[in-house]
């Protein structure tokens, strides 16, 4: 499924780029996809060039090539999953139920939140989670499988997910205003709710950040006169965590980053400027003005943690790469919150965050107890902030057996790859603490590695990171004369979406195929790391990482000997996976 979704995005891309192309590019297109030549006169027009775009990239199914032998037409798009499908397969994988679904908290009919209720005896905080979506879509159901609901969940921390006004009907500042809303109501059902009214904070993503960190930034808006008792409940938080957030809404700081920022339509909606000479009017900028979160910090301001997918890349980007998640809104932010004196944390790609870093600072900041093998002193505002650590295994061990001798620690501290290591496809560095895998565009060629390490018995561990889609195997061979099977013996698969134990099919029978023996669905966030732990002890296998529900299976044929590991990383060119702190055990 995921090769067939980046062959799309590939194609896609390559399509755009022919329409306005040399003939080079449009021979090489043909010599890919044959069947686009419609009329078969041996070259591709520019109608036949729009067919195959418009056909790669609505087609969710085979690639362009594969005509139908039966029409000799381009597949029929598969229809694409509508919001509320998209909805009920988060619900679907909702691992808490909510106390209560669609609470309203304000007029507005997007004004409604979602609660549940944390099992403590005593008033719990509350995290209030915003959904991303531009401004202009998306909803509460955004959280409803991600790992930071279960995460708060089993941490005796309530959790809100809130809907808010859209611009596409409500301007700025009506989206900030429902998230300032929305924790009012929280604090005025804290004797219902059980809500420590004094630990509320606010975690979103893109656009739920930038709400978020306005909300932390922005004076108290409650005000103790009013004749509703919701709005005179303060709007101030105890912390921030931002994924992915727009710390500043002023179209001067985005054209550095992006360069045709203040023509993107979206500003438009956002302040109701239908043209370019409208942003210089006192009416929008003092609106932007009032939307950007730098322009309020003040040594009164709460902690925030920022984590950014991108690198820090040089600015301004292409004309051709717009981006509002660029780690430069987080830079300029910590800037202020270090001159304010202020606790601000930023990673980003080449400056990436150990597992579990953000949950910690959640855990922290609401005076719970910290992980402890994971347990690191918070960097003091305005001082230089290290790299932090990637602590290996924190919470994970082997339940198939008990560890025995060590057999291999690879840190990757150097700038090669170890001893003992083979790189057979694909781009592979070691760089900043951490070996960088990813996919070439080259032929597609996967990312394939593998390290010599004679074993059978054994408990393999790992960190990795996602820094945007894709997915990764690691997998283990039997040693030759083990059995008659060719190819692999079984690998671990894990994608953004989801992950599965997989025994591999006999390369040497046609008819044998590989079977999922234990699969799930879950959340593997693209910018965090996280820990995986594969047991293999005789017959049976178990994958562990933390926050996830293990996956447990047996065969045959999976007590044999093994020569060592391989790896293999599956995603778009540029978009990289990371390892780091590799140990092997034998198992007894």
């Amino acid at each position: 499924m995921i090769r067939k979704e980046l062959a799309v995005a590939f194609a896609v891309a390559v399509c755009s780029i022919a329409l306005s192309q040399t003939d080079k590019v449009k021979t090489r297109l043909l010599e890919r996809y044959p069947a686009a030549d419609l009329n078969k006169d041996g070259a591709l027009s520019e109608s036949e060039l729009t067919e195959l775009k418009r056909s790669v990239r609505k087609n969710r199914g085979p690639a362009a090539s594969e005509r139908s032998a039966n029409t000799g037409a381009f597949p029929a798009p598969a229809a694409r999953p509508t919001k509320e499908e998209k909805k009920a397969r988060r619900q679907a994988r909702m691992r808490v139920q909510p106390s209560f679904t669609n609470a309203a908290y304000g007029p507005f009919e997007r004004n409604v939140l979602d609660f549940w209720k944390a099992e403590s005896p005593a008033p719990a905080p509350v995290m209030v989670l915003i959904h991303a979506g531009g401004f202009t879509g998306g909803d509460k159901s955004f959280w409803y499988s991600h790992p930071l609901l279960s995460f708060c969940h089993e941490h005796g921390i309530a959790v809100a997910a809130i809907n808010y006004r859209l611009i596409t009907t409500d301007r700025y500042p009506a989206p900030m205003y429902d998230g300032a809303r929305a924790v009012q109501f929280l604090r005025s059902k804290a004797a219902e709710w059980n809500i420590d009214d004094k630990r509320i904070a606010a975690a979103g993503g893109s656009a739920g950040a930038c709400i978020a960190v306005w909300l932390g930034m922005h004076d108290d808006m409650g005000d103790p006169k009013s004749p509703d008792p919701v709005a005179r409940e303060s709007t101030r938080l105890s912390f921030v965590v931002s994924y992915d957030g727009q710390t500043s809404l002023d179209p001067e700081l985005i054209c550095k980053i992006n360069p045709i920022g203040k023509t993107h339509p979206w500003f438009g909606m956002l302040f109701g400027a239908s043209s370019a000479a409208d942003f210089d009017t006192e009416r929008v900028r003092k609106l932007i003005y009032d939307a950007t979160a730098t322009n309020f910090v003040s040594k009164d301001d709460p902690p925030v943690y920022m984590n950014y997918q991108m690198d820090l890349t040089p600015i301004p980007l292409p004309r051709g790469e717009q981006n509002m998640h660029h780690p430069y809104f987080g830079v300029v932010f910590k800037e202020k919150m270090d001159a304010a004196g202020l606790e601000s944390v930023l990673h980003y790609r080449s400056q990436p965050a150990r597992p579990g870093e953000d949950f910690d600072f959640i855990l922290t900041h609401f005076d719970l107890k910290q992980r402890p093998a994971e347990k690191a002193s918070a960097p003091t505002a305005a001082q230089p902030q290290p790299i932090a650590p990637r602590l290996p295994g924190a919470g994970l061990g082997p339940t198939l057996g008990a560890k025995g001798r060590l057999l291999l620690e690879e840190e990757f501290d150097g700038n090669t790859l170890p001893k003992g290591w083979s790189v057979m496809s694909g781009g592979m560095r070691v760089a900043d603490g951490a070996l960088h895998a990813s996919q070439t565009r080259d032929g597609g060629r996967l990312g394939l590695f593998s390290c010599d390490l004679p074993m059978q018995d054994a408990a393999i561990q790992i960190d990795f990171k996602f820094s945007g889609r894709g997915g990764l195997n690691v997998s283990v061979n039997p040693s030759p004369g083990e059995l008659t099977k060719h190819g692999h013996l079984f690998s671990v698969m894990i994608t953004t979406t989801m992950w599965n134990i997989t025994e591999h099919n006999d390369k040497s029978d046609r008819n044998s195929q590989s079977k999922a023996l234990a699969s799930a669905s879950e959340t593997f966030a693209p910018g965090q790391w996280y820990t995986l732990l594969v047991e293999n002890k005789g017959d049976e296998v178990v994958a562990q990482v933390q926050g996830k529900k293990p996956l447990h299976t047996s065969s045959k044929d999976f007590h044999v000997k093994k020569p060592g590991i391989e790896f293999r990383v599956l995603g778009r060119e540029n978009m990289e996976i990371n390892f780091d702190n590799l140990r092997v055990w034998e198992l007894q």
